[in-house]
């Protein structure tokens, strides 16, 4: 069939398959990009959460030093009460 047609019609139907095959490429890569994004955003989002999650840690880090460093005091005083009491 394409032997017979004129080379203008040749060209013409390569032309059409070449935009076709273009037009499927392009239509792929605007999905891959979409895709892609969605991905970025999910990644920004763990990324987020584990920053707030080290903030926590610290937190609670600060806070079990600072309850550490007060249950000094009150152990000190019972244990020289309990002394005086043994002295007794």
């Amino acid at each position: 069939m394409l032997n017979r047609a004129k080379i203008g019609a040749r060209l013409l139907i390569g032309f059409g398959v070449l935009m076709i095959i273009i037009a499927g490429l392009s239509g792929l890569s605007v999905y891959s990009a979409g895709d892609a994004r969605s991905r970025l955003v999910d990644i920004s989002s763990v990324s987020a959460a584990a920053q707030q999650s080290g903030a926590a840690a610290s937190q609670v880090l600060a806070s079990a030093s600072s309850l550490s460093q007060n249950s000094e005091a009150p152990k000190a005083q019972v244990d020289a009460f309990l002394r005086e009491v043994r002295a007794a």
